[in-house]
């Protein structure tokens, strides 16, 4: 059995990969600072991996912690895949390589591997990201946003009158409260976001684009978004299954 981790900004996903498929494991919020915690919580039920594959975007000492746990326990060192030039069909954009989250390169690597056509993969977490790849496998660039509860976030922090919950918008609608304009406003940002960088896609190189959606917010932003959009549930996860299967 391969283990598959996915160590995000707020939430860590967890698979095991049986011959050759995913097999979800646990989705759940995570303490930087308490990752032996989560992993005796999580993990130690399982019988020893013949490998670790992980994403990691929450730094080096997250990544140090983990490393440690799983050498105690199953004396197996994890291998922490890091963003290339170029793998599975897909050639990064980036100028600097390495500046690219790996958790969006893994991304556009699943999404490669699902669909040969062009792709917007559009990632909807702690912030927000969309990232285009065209045809022929040339990914050209992203941008990114604050997700909805860091838009939320910095309203409540530099203002006085506006202190509300962080809550995902559930409709397009102007609000008739403060909690509703504050959701609805973070959800008009992300959806015309993603409006007007697909128009732009479509007008600089033609085409139909595919729209996939992945990250914790995904299920509640998709149903908001006007243009056809696809929820990838796992899509980081299926990107570390690739290297476990190609790289191994």
């Amino acid at each position: 059995m391969t283990l598959l981790i996915d160590i995000g900004n707020s939430r860590i996903k967890a698979a095991q990969l049986l011959a050759g498929r995913l097999e979800p494991l646990v989705t759940t919020p995570y303490d930087r600072a308490g990752i032996a915690d989560w992993c005796a919580d999580n993990l130690a039920g399982l019988k020893p991996p013949a490998a670790i594959w992980v994403a990691n975007v929450a730094g080096q000492t997250v990544a140090a912690d983990l490393q440690r746990w799983c050498e105690d326990h199953w004396q197996v060192s994890p291998r922490f895949v890091a963003s290339e030039r170029a793998a599975g069909g897909v050639r990064n954009g980036y100028i600097e390589v390495s500046e690219l989250g790996v958790d969006r390169w893994l991304g556009l690597v699943a999404a490669r591997q699902r669909y040969t056509e062009a792709v917007c993969v559009i990632g909807a977490g702690t912030a927000l990201t969309v990232d285009a790849v065209a045809a022929a496998g040339e990914h050209l660039g992203g941008v990114i946003l604050p997700g909805a509860g860091l838009m939320q976030q910095a309203l409540r922090q530099a203002t006085h009158a506006v202190q509300v919950d962080t809550v995902l918008p559930q409709t397009l609608a102007l609000g008739r409260s403060t909690d509703a304009g504050v959701a609805a406003g973070s959800g008009y940002a992300i959806v015309g976001l993603i409006e007007h960088v697909v128009g732009q896609l479509r007008v600089a190189h033609g085409g139909d684009w595919t729209l996939l959606m992945t990250g914790g917010a995904a299920a509640a932003i998709a149903p908001l978004c006007p243009l056809s959009v696809r929820v990838e549930t796992h899509l980081v996860l299926e990107g570390l299954a690739w290297y476990a299967r190609e790289r191994a």
